[in-house]
């Protein structure tokens, strides 16, 4: 579309002045399939959170309608390491290079320009559980898909769900403000294939997971938030 209007306008230019597309800068969003090694220490992660369920609740600090969330200690700072380079990236190619939004990630006197991992945690998501639409805090969240159980083919293909012209079982989506003001979405559709991918957006972005039905398995995956690190006051 971008294209055909742009030659459009070039043709008019020669005519009728210097018509020309001006595109409003957005933020990307960033993905990315994980290493065998995060995975696995994710997991591992997972199974020492297990085995003091009752301390590491932390359902009630969440959004989400689910069975089970648990607080993560991401041992030896494996995740945290693994993820600086790319979220320091994000940050200061596309997040800081609007100036609407650079007070929001401006370095402030008591912090320092090294991002860490502040806040981790599993989510197990059972049928017909879901996560409202809800923010986080921080700098960059992401979310980490290690299973999932379902094919969102087979989702939108539900009775109650086929006919509809927004079909959305199953589905992680992102909500986001065009120029106009209007809002749309971005949904990242789910299968097998997406396990072990990391998503990274900025923290504030409206997200929202939908319920899945027809499986009495889990769906396993991985939040967090990193911040900008706090300075001693020594």
């Amino acid at each position: 579309m971008s294209m055909q209007l742009s030659n459009n306008l070039q043709e008019l230019s020669n005519t009728s002045g210097e018509w020309s597309l001006v595109f409003p800068n957005n933020f990307p969003l960033v993905t990315a399939q994980l290493e065998d090694r995060i995975i696995q220490h994710l997991w591992d992660d997972i199974d020492l959170a297990k085995k003091n369920i009752k301390e590491n609740k932390h359902n009630s600090r969440l959004a989400g309608n689910l069975s089970e969330s648990l607080v993560l200690s991401d041992h030896n700072n494996i995740l945290e390491d693994y993820l600086r380079e790319p979220c320091t990236l994000y940050v200061s190619d596309f997040l800081m290079s609007s100036p609407v939004n650079r007070n929001i990630f401006m370095e402030q006197e008591d912090h320092s320009a090294k991002l860490t991992l502040a806040s981790l945690w599993v989510n197990h998501q059972k049928q017909h559980e879901f996560n409202p639409l809800h923010h986080h805090s921080g700098v960059v969240s992401f979310v980490i898909w290690l299973k999932i159980p379902t094919d969102y083919r087979d989702q939108h293909l539900l009775p109650f769900v086929a006919n509809s012209n927004l079909p959305s079982a199953s589905n992680f989506e992102i909500l986001y403000s065009r120029i106009d003001g209007s809002f749309a979405t971005h949904a990242c559709f789910l299968d097998e294939k997406a396990e072990g991918q990391i998503l990274m957006f900025p923290s504030n972005l409206m997200h929202q997971v939908y319920p899945f039905y027809n499986c009495d398995e889990e769906r396993v995956s991985i939040s967090g938030n990193l911040y900008y690190e706090k300075l001693s006051n020594d």
